[in-house]
């Protein structure tokens, strides 16, 4: 089968499975983002949303895909994180309140230092609804994610800059609570 055939197959398999749960996004049934073999980052890909419902600050919960692109959240004074640059982690309880806000959230694992530069100054000089977290446990070197949308990448593309607008063009502010 051809490697775009398989890709295809995959998603149709992945949809017919969210359509027989339901489409509830159950964190029961972890669904396993992935790159496609010989490429450096997925397509973006959406999901069912998991809810938006605001859990008590401190409350954990289990999300559905590393990273979490939709789901229970801490509401104030947990979530969400002040929008910009950050050299830490932050609990995904606070950054999917980001996330239902209509933000993008560019996670990194690893990434060089010069690309990293390369994303903050696409950041700073369009900073609204933008969020740069690290993410040291996640399996990706780098992620994009939405309300309900996700693109992950294995090693940093060639097209990293472009592929970052475009994600941030199809995806920011389309939230249930989209507010900068």
């Amino acid at each position: 089968m051809l490697p775009a055939m398989r890709r295809i197959a995959s998603f149709i398999v992945l949809a017919l499975v969210l359509a027989a749960c339901g489409g509830d996004g159950d964190p029961a049934d972890p669904v396993e983002l992935g790159v496609p073999e010989g490429r450096a980052c997925s397509d973006a890909l959406s999901l069912p949303s998991e809810g938006q419902d605001h859990i008590e600050v401190g409350q954990r919960t289990t999300f559905a895909t590393d990273p979490p692109m939709s789901g229970p959240h801490w509401g104030p004074p947990g979530g969400p994180v002040p929008a910009g640059i950050h050299n830490q982690a932050f609990p995904d309880e606070a950054t999917v309140h980001n996330l239902e806000h209509g933000h993008v959230i560019v996670h990194h694992n690893g990434l060089p230092p010069e690309v990293l530069e390369e994303i903050e100054a696409i950041v700073r000089a369009d900073p609204v609804q933008m969020l740069v977290v690290s993410r040291p446990t996640m399996p990706w070197v780098l992620a994009f994610t939405a309300w309900t949308v996700a693109q992950v990448c294995d090693e940093v593309p060639d097209d990293l800059i472009e592929m970052l607008r475009t994600f941030v063009r199809e995806h920011r502010d389309n939230a249930p609570e989209s507010v900068p």
